[in-house]
């Protein structure tokens, strides 16, 4: 994973093991990004089916989705892993990594002393 805040934040809410799936679909060239933009990309991922994936920022939150049955049941899927990923290494979906990283700084500038990493003598 390269060194994007939004990747860090996003991939906090995935099952390890799916989101080493959706790593497999993306360097297997898996994905084709149909739209995208800097807060959102629709796309197809080629696995057993054709799959469709939406993933957009409303300005309020994150809205995914995918026409798998895992995602279907409520939890995030190896293709919507896998859209993120190349999309981010494709250059789209930056005003999320802008956001995310901005949202890192105020958390720490809003962390109270005690809760600051201690140094190591």
């Amino acid at each position: 994973m390269n060194d994007n805040s939004f990747l860090r934040a996003y991939g906090a809410h995935f099952d390890p093991e799916v989101q080493g799936r959706g790593e497999g679909y993306a360097r297997g060239g898996a994905v084709t990004i149909v739209e995208g933009s800097s807060d959102g990309v629709r796309a197809v991922v080629q696995g057993s089916q054709r799959y469709d994936v939406r993933f957009v920022s409303d300005g309020e939150g994150l809205v995914a989705s995918c026409s798998c049955a895992h995602y279907a049941g409520g939890t995030n899927c190896k293709h919507l892993w896998a859209v993120v990923r190349v999309a981010v290494d494709q250059g789209y979906l930056t005003d999320l990594d802008t956001l995310m990283a901005a949202e890192e700084t105020q958390d720490r500038e809003e962390r109270p002393a005690s809760s600051k990493p201690r140094e190591l003598t």
